[in-house]
């Protein structure tokens, strides 16, 4: 119970904090579906899907790495209070390669605080230290 609030306490204040990226990259196209993500992810995890799916489509069109890296590790965190492992998993991978390549240090916080929780739930405690040592180090 504790580990879940703190997991997400934690992604909450990601989203807030000091790591605020200067990265020059125009937003116009994405700002209707992360006011409509906000609204329902909470909610309606499905629709969430659905949006950062129309997210990732607009940012591959785009040829965005940084837009498709948020969308998703917006998918992972979705699948992972699911309690879809291993879609969670996948898309937390797939994020921390494109945040990577877009240098998009938001998202790799993110998905390697997803990936150290991943593995803590599955008691996997090797790996689940080495991804939140690798968070500390961005």
């Amino acid at each position: 119970m504790y580990k879940s609030f703190f997991i997400l306490i934690s992604l909450f204040f990601l989203d807030f904090s000091l790591f605020a990226q200067t990265v020059k990259i125009d937003s116009t196209p994405y700002l209707k579906f992360y006011k409509e993500y906000d609204a329902v992810y909470n909610v309606d995890r499905e629709k969430g899907i659905e949006i950062a799916n129309e997210i990732e489509k607009i940012a591959v069109k785009n040829k965005s790495t940084f837009f498709i890296a948020d969308a998703l590790v917006k998918k992972a965190v979705l699948y992972y209070f699911d309690s879809n492992i291993d879609k969670s998993k996948f898309f937390a991978l797939k994020a921390i390669i494109a945040a990577n390549e877009s240098d998009n240090k938001k998202v790799l916080l993110k998905s390697y605080n997803l990936m150290g929780a991943i593995y803590y739930n599955l008691a996997d405690f090797k790996n689940s230290e080495l991804y939140y040592l690798k968070k500390i180090t961005v």
